[in-house]
C-alpha cells in the first residue's frame, strides 16, 4: 500500500492495484483486481481505515476479471459496500457465461499462486453480485470534505469502460482506457478491444480534463509535468500499432493467426522487457487483430 496524494491511495501491487479514495463522509475503492489479491487488499484497508471498516463503495472501470475478481471476497468481509459500475456492466455481470469466464480465469490464478486455503467457493460466485450504484457520464459523487469524484464514460478498451476524475486533486483513475505502460520504457500498449475509434476518443475525452496525475489500471502512475507527453504517446503508439496490424494483415492475406503469431515473435519475446502475462498478451493482442481485420473488410465492401 501507497499513498499518491492526499487522500488517494494505491492497495495491492502495482501490477494488479486497486485504488481507495477518502472523504471525510464517504470510502471508494475503485476496481479489485484479480481474486488472488484479495487477501492483499484486505491487510492494506486497515493501514487507511482503521481495523474493521472498509469502503463504503466499489466502484468498477470494467469488467475483466482481472479488474472485478476480488469483488465477492471484499463483499464476504465487508457485506455493506455498495457495487458501482456502468449499466454495460450490469448487464454483463448478470449473464451467467460471463460469470463462468470470470471464475474460471480467478480460480486459475488463486491456484497458481498456492493461495487456496484463503478462500471459500462463494469467492468465486459472480451471480449474486448486484449493481447497487449504475454510474454514468457526468455524474458526480461527492465523498464530503471537499473530496468528489466524476464518471467519465470511456469505451474503446470495452464497452462497458468508466474512468474516474478527482477534481479536488486534478487526478484520473482511467482502468485500460488510455492503455498500460507494460515495460521499462515509455512505449504505451494499446487496448483498444471493442472498438478502435472510441478508444481514441476516450482518451481525448479524458485529456481535456487537463489531469496532472494519471493512476493507470496497472503498472503505472504518470506524474505532475508528464501527463501531456504521455498522452501524445498513447494516441501516436495506438496509431503505428493499427498501422503495423494492417501492414501484416495485407503481407499475409488476411490470415489474423499468421499476423498475431508475427506480432507476438517482434513485440513480445524481443522489444519489451517487464511485460504482461503471456496468456493476457495473446488475448488481447488476438481481440485487437480481429477488430482491425473486421474494420478493413467492411471498408473493402464499402
Amino acid at each position: 500500500m501507497d499513498q499518491i496524494l492526499k487522500g488517494l491511495y494505491r492497495l495491492g501491487s502495482r501490477e494488479f492495484p486497486a485504488f481507495l479514495v477518502v472523504g471525510s463522509h464517504h470510502l471508494v475503492q475503485v476496481d479489485a483486481g484479480p481474486a488472488f489479491m484479495g487477501p492483499g487488499y484486505l491487510q492494506d484497508l486497515p493501514k487507511v481505515l482503521g481495523k474493521g471498516r472498509g469502503p463504503d463503495f466499489l466502484f468498477h472501470t470494467h469488467s475483466h476479471f482481472d479488474h472485478i475478481g476480488s469483488t465477492p471476497f471484499l463483499l464476504r468481509h465487508f457485506p455493506e459496500i455498495k457495487v458501482g459500475g456502468s449499466e454495460t456492466f450490469a448487464r454483463r455481470l448478470s449473464r451467467t457465461k460471463t460469470g463462468n469466464s470470470i471464475a474460471d480465469l480467478n480460480r486459475a490464478l488463486v491456484r497458481k499462486s498456492n493461495m487456496d486455503r484463503e478462500f471459500i467457493p462463494g469467492d468465486f460466485d459472480y451471480s449474486f453480485l448486484t449493481v447497487k450504484q449504475i454510474l454514468k457520464e457526468g455524474d458526480l459523487i461527492d465523498l464530503g470534505g471537499g473530496v468528489s469524484l466524476e464518471v467519465i464514460a470511456t469505451p474503446g478498451h470495452t464497452s462497458d469502460s468508466l474512468s474516474f476524475f478527482l477534481p479536488h486533486l486534478e487526478a484520473v483513475l482511467a482502468g485500460d482506457a488510455l492503455g498500460i505502460i507494460p515495460g521499462d520504457d515509455s512505449w504505451v500498449a494499446p487496448q483498444f478491444l471493442s472498438s478502435y475509434e472510441n478508444y481514441l476518443d476516450s482518451i481525448e475525452r479524458i485529456r481535456k480534463r487537463a489531469p496532472k496525475t494519471i493512476l493507470l489500471g496497472h503498472h503505472s502512475v504518470v506524474g505532475q509535468g508528464e501527463c501531456e507527453r504521455f498522452f501524445n504517446a498513447a494516441v501516436a503508439d495506438c496509431l503505428a500499432f493499427r498501422e503495423m496490424i494492417e501492414q501484416y494483415l495485407k503481407e499475409s492475406e488476411m490470415k489474423e493467426e499468421m499476423v498475431v503469431q508475427r506480432i507476438q515473435a517482434a513485440e513480445y519475446h524481443t522489444l519489451r522487457g517487464g511485460k504482461q502475462p503471456e496468456a493476457a498478451f495473446l488475448l488481447n493482442l488476438t481481440a485487437q487483430v480481429h477488430l482491425i481485420s473486421k474494420g478493413m473488410k467492411g471498408d473493402r465492401v464499402g
